[in-house]
């Protein structure tokens, strides 16, 4: 009967999101979102990328593997496949809640092993209060970026490990590793992913200190099966990272001096927004004492139950449930100060000295949201198990009724605003069928179509770099977010500031728009034609109000009146085609003439006539050229990022590589090589040039990316384990269900 208790609360919590919420998505802002829309494309056009077209938004960041979010954004390709008749977002939403749910009520059992009603309804109660927590309401429930199934993933991953730790059946630690691959986005998850094994570590010591061969035995377990499993993103990441062959790498720039003296500043700012008191009322709110309600109040019971059950812990026999208790508590005072570390001065001076010395530290820049699931998830513990503490000694049946109505209450009160329908900042974040307006789509098309895979420069530039879409259903509604051009159209594009990034320079952007209030025109005419932005979409929507003070700098737009028409028109070239009336494509000006692959006679000058190759872009890392009467040693320029890695080879009866590993750094971003026909016709065979009457050659080569060779092994490798790891667990359940039969 439980079972069926438990499995009803889930099934609400699935469709509560269906229910509620209408038949919109919700998109926008930095994440997009637009992974619920257009899974297949989002995987296919951007996430089996590694260099070259593998982010959003324009930046020209290098090698880098983009694979790691697969699992999940694969997870949402299956249920729009199979449910294509519901929002696949509000779906997956109701999945992470119902999982939350269940795995923070199996978690609970761990150390709960009374089986009475009460208690039944406190594991209840307890799980309803982390899913609803005011903590996840104020980050991860507003903000709704990619990382938010990590509120079912990271009790779900504690349960299983524990389990295997304490029965010694290692298939649970199996589950506990397909759990977190499928539901976190792995890579880009870290800034929250490590604050759980940060708040974690009490509990996984005292697991430690009972079984520590058994313990280790999991860790090893699970850390082999989740780096085999995730094998595909693992070995780039290293490999980008200890190889270096590029200009800069990942691990260098985020440990530099210069990147975290940058943040520090902000740092210091967030280590003292939000008063500690926010972990005592159950709230994260800026100015809490001036913003304090009757419902700020009634959120006291939540502390004072976990405060009064640690009184009466001397007097508790269960030495497990006291042990969860205590353990429990520890995580939440972690968590609760590096949330909010605003404790007089030594609180910040903390975080900051944590900041300039532990590598990697700044990622929790923000740590009010980085922290914040952890809050909820070891404040739901701690209470849950100090109810069960207080249940032992609190009989009267009237004191236990008026306690579980006002958690209860408490509860749904402050999981109310979650059922209301949400209303999105226009601007920001907007609600949309899923469906772009015909202009975009056509526009979409075309790009997809050009030959050319040069890179685009969206005009007017915003502050954020977004690109501003309208609904074809829903006029006035926006999606306002990183351009999807790069998995609509195979195109990488420029929209602001943010877009200009480079690996070897991160803070690009930042001169863009002062150069334009100076009227700096030409300097940027030639930071695009560097990065080769070869056509503009001017765009000529008119959009709110509330739009364009975000898009453009405030109420005075100041950031689109730099933008005078003299500037823009000294952009644009020839004009290819109109998109209805929001949307004209040009070439760019002649004067930035570029493209992503030309010869040269100087690194330092483009040619004035281009093309001068003949290309083709056959993948991310891999292009096709032919270049035709070279009579003279010239210089061939490939417009992305600097990488040894990246090599010739002239195509014959086998291709051979030319000057591997000897390409030049062109103007600290790009690639460069010399061309030299006298030096070819003297160490190639006549199979691999053909010779014109003026004594000129004609070659084919291929520009490839040699650590995409590793790409179908190490991806097999990812394939392979996880159905290794899935089959051996659907065995073992189907021999368990037919041992019980």
């Amino acid at each position: 009967m439980r079972k069926v208790v438990i499995i009803l609360i889930a099934l609400v919590l699935g469709i509560t999101p269906l229910l509620t919420q209408g038949n919109l998505y919700f998109v926008g802002g930095d994440d997009m979102r637009l992974y619920y829309v257009y899974p297949k494309e989002y995987i296919q056009n951007l996430l089996l990328n590694i260099v070259t077209d593998n982010t959003i938004g324009g930046g020209n960041t290098g090698y880098y593997p983009a694979t790691h979010p697969i699992p999940l954004v694969a997870l949402m390709l299956v249920v729009k496949t199979l449910l294509p008749f519901l929002n696949t977002q509000f779906v997956m939403y109701g999945l992470n809640w119902a999982l939350a749910f269940i795995f923070l009520y199996l978690l609970l059992g761990l150390w709960i092993s009374n089986q009475s009603k009460t208690i039944f309804f406190i594991r209840i109660a307890a799980s309803l209060f982390y899913i609803f927590s005011p903590f996840l309401f104020r980050t991860f429930y507003k903000h709704q970026m990619i990382v938010i199934y990590l509120i079912a993933a990271a009790p779900a991953t504690l349960y299983f490990f524990i389990k295997s730790v304490r029965q010694r059946n290692f298939l649970y630690v199996f589950t506990a590793c397909l759990i977190l691959t499928f539901l976190s986005t792995n890579l880009s998850s870290l800034p929250w992913t490590i604050p759980i094994l940060i708040t974690s570590a009490p509990l996984l010591l005292w697991e430690f200190l009972r079984s520590k061969k058994v313990f280790l035995l999991n860790g090893l377990l699970f850390g082999t099966s989740y780096v085999l499993i995730n094998f595909s993103w693992i070995f780039h990441l290293f490999y980008l990272n200890f190889h270096k062959t590029g200009l800069a790498n990942t691990v260098d720039t985020y440990t530099s001096e210069g990147f975290i003296e940058a943040n520090i500043a902000g740092i210091r700012g967030t280590t003292t927004m939000f008063s500690p008191l926010n972990g005592v009322i159950n709230q994260l709110e800026i100015g809490l004492v001036d913003k304090l309600t009757v419902v700020s109040y009634t959120n006291l019971l939540f502390i004072s139950l976990i405060v009064l059950a640690g009184v009466f812990i001397h007097r508790e026999k269960n030495n497990v449930l006291t042990m969860g208790f205590i353990l429990g508590l520890l995580g939440l005072l972690i968590s609760w100060f590096l949330m909010t570390p605003n404790f007089q001065h030594w609180g910040p001076d903390l975080f900051i000295w944590l900041s300039l010395r532990v590598p990697f530290f700044t990622m929790f820049r923000n740590m009010f949201d980085k922290f914040a699931l952890t809050t909820a998830l070891y404040y739901a513990l701690t209470l849950g198990i100090g109810l069960s503490i207080l249940a032992n000694r609190f009989t009267n049946k009237i004191v236990r009724l008026v306690i579980g109505a006002g958690l209860i209450i408490t509860i749904l009160v402050n999981a109310y605003p979650l059922f209301q329908a949400r209303v999105e900042h226009v601007g920001v974040q907007a609600k949309m069928s899923g469906t772009f307006n015909d202009d975009f789509n056509n526009l979409a098309a075309y790009l997809s179509d050009l030959k050319n895979p040069s890179r685009i420069l969206w005009l007017p530039l915003n502050y954020p770099s977004f690109t501003n879409i309208e609904d074809k259903y829903h006029p006035g509604h926006f999606y306002s977010g990183p351009s999807p051009l790069r998995f609509l159209s195979n195109r990488q594009d420029y929209a602001g500031q943010y877009s200009f990034i480079t690996s070897t320079n991160i803070a690009i952007g930042d001169s863009i728009f002062p150069g334009l209030r100076d009227r700096k025109y030409i300097e940027f005419g030639r930071m695009v034609q560097l990065l080769n932005a070869r056509y503009v979409i001017l765009d000529k929507q008119s959009l709110p109000e509330s739009m364009t003070s975000y898009l453009y700098g405030g109420d005075n737009r100041v950031v689109l009146k730099w933008q005078t028409a003299e500037f823009i028109n000294g952009l644009l070239g020839k004009k290819l085609q109109d998109f209805g009336t929001r949307y004209t494509l040009y070439e760019i000006n002649p004067k930035y003439n570029n493209d992503r692959i030309y010869l040269t006679d100087d690194y330092d000058v483009f040619p004035r006539a281009l093309p001068n190759a003949d290309y083709e872009k056959i993948s991310d890392s891999l292009y096709k050229v032919s270049l035709s009467n070279i009579k003279k040693p010239q210089k061939i320029v490939f417009l992305d990022s600097y990488y040894r890695d990246w090599t010739l080879y002239i195509e014959g009866p086998e291709p051979r590589a030319y000057h591997k590993g000897q390409n030049v750094p062109v103007q600290n971003f790009a690639n460069g090589w010399e061309i030299d026909p006298g030096e070819i016709k003297n160490n190639f065979p006549e199979a691999y040039y053909t010779t014109n009457p003026d004594g000129s050659l004609n070659l084919k080569m291929s520009l490839y990316f040699e650590p995409a060779k590793y790409n179908r092994p190490i991806r097999n490798i990812s394939l392979g384990s996880f159905l290794v790891l899935a089959c051996s667990q659907l065995f073992f359940l189907v021999k368990k269900n037919h041992a019980k039969a």
